[in-house]
C-alpha cells in the first residue's frame, strides 16, 4: 500500500480508503451474485497468514486481534469458482460430508530444513463425517487455487514485511482478490473466467468493469445514507 502511495503520489490514507471501499463493494457483490451455483463437488482448504505479528510474538494488548489468520476457501471443482470464503481460526463449526486427504511426509535433508518441505511419500483418505465419495476425496484444485492466492497478494508472501497490519484491511484485500479471480482472471485450462464457467456471469470482466462496479456501489451507498 505504501509503494502504491509513493508511485501514484497520494496519501497512504487515500489508498487505505480505496481498499476499504473496494473491499466492501466486492463483498456485497459476491454475496448478491454468487448464488444458486450448480455444483457437484466442493473442495475446501485453508491458507495461513498473519496479522500484525506472528502468533508467538503477539503482545498482550493485541491478543484476539493479531497473530495467525487462516483463510478458508470453498472451490467448485469443475468451474474453479471460489464459492465462499471465511477468515478466522483453524477449526470447524459445521457438519458436512467431509473427509481428509492426509499426506505422509518423509524426512527432510539436513541442508534443506528451513525452506524446503519434506518429500511427500504417500497419502491416505479418511472419512470424518457423513458419507463422502472416496474417489472424489481430493484437495488438488483448491490447493492450486491457494497457491495462486499466495502468489497474487503481497500480504501472503512469506519472509517479507508486506504482511497485513490490520485484520480489517486483510479481509478487504481478500474480497477484492476473490471478485477479481472469479470475474476478471481467465483460467488457463478453462479459457474463461470461473464465473463464466459456473454460469454466474455471461461475459468476461475487465479491470474497468471492476472499478465501475465499485463506483456504482459507492454511489448507491451515498444515496442510501442521504435518504436516511
Amino acid at each position: 500500500m505504501r509503494s502504491i502511495s509513493r508511485v501514484v503520489g497520494v496519501s497512504i490514507n487515500t489508498v487505505g480508503k480505496l481498499l476499504a471501499d473496494a473491499g466492501g463493494a466486492c463483498t456485497a457483490y459476491h454475496m448478491e451474485n454468487v448464488v444458486n451455483v450448480q455444483s457437484e463437488r466442493i473442495q475446501c482448504d485453508e491458507i495461513w497468514s498473519f496479522c500484525y505479528s506472528k502468533q508467538k510474538n503477539v503482545p498482550n494488548v493485541k491478543r484476539g486481534e493479531a497473530g495467525d489468520v487462516w483463510t478458508w476457501t470453498a472451490l467448485d471443482a469443475d468451474s474453479k469458482l471460489i464459492v465462499s470464503w471465511l477468515v478466522g481460526g483453524r477449526d470447524a463449526n459445521t457438519d458436512v460430508d467431509y473427509a481428509q486427504l492426509v499426506k505422509i511426509y518423509g524426512e527432510t535433508s539436513e541442508g534443506q530444513k528451513r525452506y524446503s518441505p519434506a518429500e511427500c511419500v504417500g497419502c491416505r483418505k479418511e472419512p470424518v463425517t457423513g458419507k463422502p465419495d472416496e474417489k472424489h476425496v481430493s484437495t488438488s484444485f483448491v490447493e492450486r487455487s491457494n497457491l495462486t492466492m499466495r502468489m497474487s497478494m503481497r500480504r501472503f508472501t512469506r519472509l517479507t514485511n508486506a504482511f497485513s497490519k490490520k485484520l480489517e484491511n486483510h479481509c478487504h484485500a481478500l474480497s477484492l482478490y476473490f471478485v477479481w479471480y472469479n470475474f476478471v482472471r481467465i483460467h488457463k485450462s478453462l479459457k474463461m473466467s470461473p464465473a463464466m464457467a459456473a454460469g454466474v456471469s455471461q461475459t468476461l470482466w475487465s479491470m474497468e468493469d471492476l472499478v465501475r462496479m465499485i463506483e456504482i456501489y459507492e454511489i448507491k451507498k451515498e444515496r442510501l445514507t442521504y435518504s436516511k
